[in-house]
């Protein structure tokens, strides 16, 4: 049974690597952007096992910026959904997103929050927008998110 102090969401950072230095972000403020360190697989199995065991119900996969770690994030995504029994809430900038990551996301999250208030060009945050509202649908849930 679960109580007001239990943890109902686990944010899964796979790396600190991240291609923007958005002014709200806290990492982009002194912190090394380098690096290119990414969660490892067997770390991620253990924490998704152990926070499916107590009750966790929502899954977030954030970073630095996520999709700067490539194809392994879709594999990250399918290894959460296994352990856990739930997709994954993707956490992004958006500026990596295309149409061959659009097909590759297919079916691999809950939800795809792109964030609007980001540091990109001036009409970033319009492209990001018309991006969601023409893509979105049930296998590829585009939504916008705010920081």
């Amino acid at each position: 049974m679960m109580n007001n102090n239990d943890i109902t969401v686990l944010t899964f950072n796979l790396s600190w690597a991240c291609n923007t230095k958005c002014s709200y972000c806290y990492r982009s403020l002194g912190h090394d952007q380098s690096s290119n360190e990414i969660l490892k697989r067997e770390d991620l199995i253990a924490q998704a096992t152990i926070a499916h065991k107590y009750g966790v119900k929502e899954y977030r996969i954030s970073g630095g910026e996520p999709l700067c770690v490539g194809e392994i994030l879709f594999d990250y995504a399918d290894i959460i959904y296994s352990i856990t029994g739930s997709k994954p809430i993707l956490m992004t900038s958006g500026y990596l997103i295309d149409d061959t990551w659009m097909n590759m996301a297919e079916n691999k999250f809950s939800a795809i929050a792109i964030s609007i208030d980001n540091p990109f060009e001036n009409n970033q945050s319009t492209k990001l927008l018309e991006l969601i509202k023409a893509n979105t649908c049930n296998s590829v849930p585009l939504t916008f998110g705010l920081t």
